[in-house]
């Protein structure tokens, strides 16, 4: 996109009173924007609501009464649901009595900050599937969810072309283990989608203040599409540092991205385009390897995450076999760092692998430069080199620390080193260490 093109985008964004408002909670504020518009037009918000989910009408629109349909805003770590109210009779020493139980009909994620994961879905159409099924016969489960589904839609700034939005689900059930298996499509939508269903509806005469906060938020979602779409996609070929973290370049001091707080989402976006090349990289070199999400029992994991006001991209691998501590290969911003993590003692478990581990890390004293890196990476000269004074142990002077579980060295990537070329030294780093693992 020119230069000239940006600056327009931005322009419109600068001038947006809800785009200010949305600085405080970036993410959560269209979810509350949606929940916002059901209260003051709830008829223009189904509306939307059937535009994401590509339905005319919903099941459950004219079986319930508006007291028992509820939209709610993080209920169940869901970005935005809908429940309606069931009754169900239960009988208990001769006594019939309704019980009242809430159960969600409608599903939104909203991937603002970041590209959607396929398993994080799988995780949420479990959920709901299992909150949907409360008081239903379990050999009525599968009709029912033919006839009366959860309709589960997925917004997001930016979603890969081959995104993958089919989940399943397998509910067991009884000592014999019987089981059902249910189906469930994410509907993907772009905030560009978002913006021609908010664009087509009223909610108000057209000077009214309410029609006035839906123009605005309309043009504010509009020109944010329009920079992730166009400015904020990268590919292998791009030069790191200038695309990836300007401010390694001398004299760098921001641009107007910057200065409109939004170059946090842009990073997150860069991350997460960067997570999906590096997943890939690792996949065709035979790597098994899986989102991290909290987990510590797999192999080798990656994950992207973001500290300090800069994006991180990272792929760790358990070392020793069986054990609870990890080498990391980690990269933020033009830092790329190999690293060794364990919960406690880990400088004392380091000293143990010390004559491993010589393949990866640098344990000579006041050394400056190195050869333990990939050549892709353009450098071999620690950063900052020398003594570190403030080592805890001795035989780690030539490494630094982030706290007592987290011990590394680290290189700088220079200018003219391309996107691909990091990426290429991560899976090139993750076969040694595999090799190492072995």
């Amino acid at each position: 996109m020119e230069k000239q093109s940006v600056d327009s985008i931005l322009n419109r964004l600068e001038h947006s009173s809800m785009f200010h408002l949305s600085l405080g909670s970036k993410e959560l504020f269209h979810s509350n924007f949606l929940y916002w518009l059901s209260i003051v037009d709830r008829d223009a918000f189904l509306s939307v609501m059937h535009g994401l989910a590509k339905v005319e009408k919903f099941w459950w629109e004219d079986s319930y009464s508006q007291d028992n349909i509820e939209v709610r805003r993080e209920s169940r770590n869901f970005d935005l649901s809908i429940y309606v109210k069931t009754y169900t009779e239960k009988s208990k020493k001769g006594e019939i009595r309704e019980v009242e139980t809430w159960i969600p009909v409608l599903v939104l994620e909203n991937k603002t900050k970041s590209m959607p994961r396929h398993d994080q879905l799988q995780e949420y159409t479990a959920k709901a599937f299992n909150e949907w099924r409360r008081k239903k016969p379990n050999n009525q489960l599968a009709t029912l969810w033919e006839e009366q589904p959860i309709s589960f839609i997925l917004l997001s700034l930016f979603t890969p072309e081959d995104f993958t939005v089919n989940c399943t689900y397998t509910h067991k059930y009884s000592k014999d283990e019987k089981s059902i298996h249910v189906e469930a499509n994410w509907e993907k939508n772009s905030y560009s989608d978002l913006y021609k269903f908010l664009s087509a509806i009223r909610i108000g005469e057209e000077k009214s203040l309410n029609q006035k906060i839906l123009c605005d938020y309309c043009q504010f979602i509009n020109a944010l599409n329009n920079l992730a779409v166009n400015d904020w996609q990268i590919n292998g070929n791009d030069s790191f540092v200038e695309r990836i973290y300007p401010w390694a370049i001398e004299g760098y001091t921001g641009d107007r991205q910057v200065k409109l707080r939004i170059d946090d989402i842009r990073q997150k976006v860069h991350y997460a385009q960067m997570e999906k090349m590096l997943h890939k990289k690792l996949t065709e070199a035979g790597i098994d390897a899986t989102h991290a999400k909290g987990e510590t029992s797999k192999t080798v994991m990656y994950a992207t995450n973001y500290a300090h006001n800069i994006g991180i991209l990272e792929v760790s691998i358990t070392f020793p076999k069986g054990k609870d501590s990890r080498i990391f290969i980690q990269l933020q911003g033009n830092s790329y760092c190999h690293a060794f993590y364990k919960e406690k003692g880990a400088a004392k478990q380091l000293e143990k692998l010390k004559d491993r581990l010589e393949p990866l890390m640098d344990f000579d004293e006041n050394k400056n430069k190195t050869n333990k890196y990939p050549i892709s990476l353009n450098t071999n000269d620690l950063y900052p080199g020398g003594v570190n004074t403030r080592a805890k142990n001795k035989l780690f002077k030539n490494f630094k620390y982030y706290g007592d579980n987290f011990i590394y060295q680290n290189v700088l990537i220079p200018q003219g080193v391309s996107v691909e070329n990091v990426i290429d030294a991560m899976v090139e780093d993750t076969k040694k260490c595999l090799a190492l693992y072995r």
